[in-house]
């Protein structure tokens, strides 16, 4: 089950540093058509479906094991996602690295108030016009606020008729995007500071896991070879190169949906393995990839020493993100929430 998971997650973090690499050696081009540093958005909506997906399974394993599932859901969620977020905006606004950039002109300061450090912190900036200290962070405020609405999804799709509610449940939040989306905008020049988030956006990409949660269970075993999955990433790579839509963005998060409800995970045992490494480490590569990139090229240039560094500290730092942050803090909080909210009373 979760090492079709581990591929598509790879996949994901594979394309967000592939983007942002790009975009610093210039964003080529191909053709004038193919564009590749758009898959960076492509990778964090692959990101949204898995988590949803996931997370639904971990809550109907919580279920029965829990006596106060919310609760226990968001203090695991919490420790997993706000430590390391925490100690990088922190080493980002003290150590003032410079984490944006311009195509082709190389990293530049990001200018943070207190104000907006403190919702980085936070991570409630997506509720401001304030700046994020580190670019991907952007999409943490999005998905630690789906984790706040995946537990009330849970109960209220249920496990009667599940399938239909679930559905409904896509086509309404598709149609507050489309009556939405072009008033977002609008609204949001009505005012000089705070701002809705775009949740007629990128809210839709956590639906297609929802939905392939629960469309699981109408099947009996996955019926495609794995094999099928490569023009279906194929398909979603290049329609993503050609054309920023938003709407193919949401189709791409409805084909990766799919592909976890039909799709068998019986493949080459190497990338397997390769993928359950990856998957492993994917939040600190996501978080540090961009220390990575500036440590090899802006500091040694487009040299085989750059390649190096950028090489060496893509696979060293996600390393100590996990067994010194993410892992330590991962597992109090499971410890808390057995002793706290256990039906067991461990």
């Amino acid at each position: 089950m979760f090492a079709l998971v581990d591929f598509w997650r790879s996949i994901a973090v594979f394309l967000v540093v592939l983007a942002h690499t790009l975009i610093w050696w210039g964003n080529p081009i191909f053709f004038k058509l193919i564009e590749p540093s758009l898959l960076g958005s492509t990778g964090v909506a692959i990101f949204f479906v898995l988590t949803s997906y996931v997370l639904m399974l971990s809550l109907d394993r919580l279920k029965k094991q829990s006596n106060k599932l919310y609760i226990d859901f968001i203090t695991r969620r919490f420790f997993r996602i706000y430590p390391l977020a925490i100690i990088i905006v922190i080493f980002y606004y003290y150590c003032n690295i410079p984490s944006s950039f311009e195509k082709g002109i190389g990293f530049l300061p990001v200018y943070v108030s207190k104000s907006g450090f403190i919702q980085n912190i936070l991570l409630v900036q997506n509720f401001t016009i304030e700046k994020n200290v580190l670019g991907p962070l952007w999409s943490l405020p999005y998905e630690f606020q789906m984790y706040l609405l995946l537990p009330i999804i849970f109960t209220y799709i249920g496990s009667e008729d599940s399938k239909w509610r679930s559905i409904f449940l896509f086509f309404i939040l598709c149609l507050c995007f489309f009556v939405a989306n072009n008033k977002m905008d609008t609204i949001n020049n009505l005012f000089s500071y705070f701002q809705i988030p775009a949740y007629t956006k990128w809210g839709l990409c956590f639906i297609p896991g929802v939905i392939a949660y629960y469309a699981q269970k109408q099947f009996k075993g996955k019926q495609l070879n794995f094999i099928y999955i490569w023009p279906i990433l194929g398909l979603i790579l290049f329609s993503r190169m050609l054309n920023y839509d938003f709407f193919i963005q949401i189709l791409s998060a409805i084909l990766v949906g799919f592909t976890l409800v039909i799709i068998n995970d019986e493949f080459n045992p190497y990338l397997k393995k390769l993928c359950t490494i990856i998957s492993k480490y994917s939040y600190g590569i996501y978080l540090s990839h961009m220390l990575a990139i500036y440590l090899g090229f802006e500091l040694f240039g487009k040299t085989l020493i750059g390649w190096s560094v950028f090489l060496l500290s893509l696979f060293i730092l996600p390393m100590i993100c996990f067994h010194l942050i993410e892992k330590p803090f991962m597992d109090y909080g499971k410890r808390l929430c057995l002793k706290k909210y256990s039906n067991s009373g461990i």
